[in-house]
C-alpha cells in the first residue's frame, strides 16, 4: 500500500469517529448520581473526638452534609430534624430511638456508631426498617485490652505497693517481692470480645490462663491454653483476677464478698467491666479487711462515686475515672473505621462491622 492511500484511510477513520461521537444522544451521556444526604448526630465534645474536622472533610467527600451536626436531646425533642437524612454519623450519647423518630426519618437507610455498644439506642423499628446498623466496637475494646494487660503486668511486679510505700514512708525499701509475670496465675472472668484479645495476649507472657464462662470454646484451649474452671476456683488460685463480663440482670452483683475473700495473700483485682457486677458493699468491707488485696477498678457503682465512698480511703484501692475505653486519639480510630465502613457501603460492599 502507498503511504498517500495509507493516510487517506487514517483521515476516513478519524472522520467516522468523529461523526459517530456527534451522533450520540445527549441525553446518554453520564450524569454524577446525587450524593446521599447525612448528619452527624452526637454531642460536640464525642463529634470532635470521633470525627474530627480533617475526617468529617473527607466524610463530606463521600456524602451531602449540609446541615449542622445536632445532639441526641435536639433530635429526641425535634424528630423531624432527620427528615432528610439516609446516613446517620453517631457515636457516644446517640439517640435513643423509637418508633415516632424512626417514623420521622422515611429515608434513613444506615446508621454508622464510632464508638461501642449499640444495644441502647437499636429499636424494633430499626430491626423492622432492615436499617444497616455499623458499629466501632472491636475498635473501642482494643484500649480496653491494652489497659488491662498493662494493669496485669503492674499488679504482678506489685508495682502500686511500691509506690504507695516510697511515697508514704520515702524510705528507699522494697516490699517482698510479687509473683511477677513468669509462672503466675491470671484469672480472666468472661471471655467475650475483651477477654479473648486479653488472653491473647496473656500467651505471649509465660503466664497460665484460667477462665470463668457459660459457654467454653475449645478454641480458646487449643490457641492460647486456657483452662476453664468454675468462678470459685478462678478467684481461689489467681494471683490476679480481671473482670470482663457485660452487665446483664443474672451478671449484677456476681462478684460476691466471699469470693474476693477467698483470693490468695497479694491478690489482685481489676475491673474494666462495668461496676455493677460487683456487689460493692460486701466488696468494700473486704477490701478494708484485707490491706494485702489491691483493686485496680476503672469502673464503680454508682459512677462517678459517691464523695463519702469508703473506697476513697483504702490505700489498696485504685480508682480511675472509667478511661480504660477510647481516648484522646484513640477515638479517631473508631471515626476512621466509620469512614471506611462508609466507603465499602457506597461501594455496595459487605461491611465489615455491621451489627447483626
Amino acid at each position: 500500500m502507498c503511504i498517500s492511500r495509507f493516510i487517506r484511510r487514517i483521515v476516513v477513520i478519524r472522520d467516522m469517529s468523529i461523526n459517530d461521537a456527534r451522533a450520540i444522544p445527549t441525553d446518554c451521556t453520564s450524569k454524577e448520581l446525587p450524593k446521599p444526604r447525612a448528619r452527624f448526630v452526637l454531642d460536640k465534645d464525642a463529634l470532635g473526638w470521633i470525627y474530627p474536622m480533617p475526617l468529617r472533610q473527607k466524610i463530606m467527600q463521600l456524602v451531602d452534609v449540609t446541615d449542622e451536626p445536632v445532639t441526641a436531646v435536639q433530635v429526641e425533642a425535634d424528630p423531624t430534624l432527620l427528615a432528610d437524612v439516609e446516613l446517620l454519623f453517631s457515636g457516644w450519647r446517640a439517640p435513643r430511638f423509637n418508633q415516632e423518630m424512626i417514623d420521622a426519618a422515611p429515608n434513613l437507610k444506615a446508621i454508622f456508631y464510632g464508638a461501642g455498644t449499640t444495644g441502647y439506642f437499636i429499636c424494633d423499628a430499626i430491626r423492622k426498617r432492615q436499617i444497616v446498623v455499623t458499629s466501632a466496637i472491636a475498635d473501642n475494646s482494643l484500649p480496653v485490652v491494652e489497659f488491662t494487660v498493662a494493669q496485669i503486668v503492674l499488679c504482678l511486679k506489685r508495682v502500686w505497693q511500691h509506690a504507695y510505700q516510697l511515697k508514704k514512708t520515702r524510705h528507699w525499701t522494697q516490699l517482698p517481692d510479687g509473683p511477677s509475670c513468669y509462672g503466675s496465675t491470671v484469672g480472666l472472668v468472661s471471655l467475650g470480645k475483651i477477654g479473648r484479645h486479653v488472653a491473647q495476649r496473656l500467651a505471649l507472657m509465660d503466664v497460665n490462663i484460667i477462665a470463668y464462662d457459660i459457654q467454653q470454646d475449645e478454641q480458646m484451649r487449643d490457641l492460647y491454653g486456657v483452662k476453664y474452671v468454675s468462678l470459685e476456683d478462678l478467684f481461689t488460685h489467681s494471683d490476679v483476677v480481671s473482670l470482663h463480663t457485660p452487665l446483664m440482670q443474672q451478671t449484677q452483683g456476681l462478684i460476691t464478698g466471699d469470693l474476693l475473700a477467698s483470693m490468695k495473700q497479694g491478690g489482685c483485682l481489676i475491673n474494666t467491666a462495668r461496676g455493677a457486677v460487683m456487689d460493692h458493699e460486701a466488696c468494700n468491707q473486704v477490701l478494708a479487711q484485707r490491706p494485702d488485696l489491691l483493686a485496680i477498678l476503672d469502673v464503680t457503682e454508682p459512677e462517678p462515686l459517691p464523695q463519702d465512698s469508703v473506697l476513697w480511703d483504702l490505700p489498696n484501692v485504685i480508682i480511675t475515672p472509667h478511661i480504660s475505653g477510647s481516648r484522646g486519639r484513640e477515638c479517631e480510630r473508631m471515626g476512621q473505621t466509620m469512614y471506611q465502613e462508609l466507603q465499602r457501603y457506597l461501594a455496595g460492599k459487605q461491611m465489615k462491622c455491621q451489627v447483626k
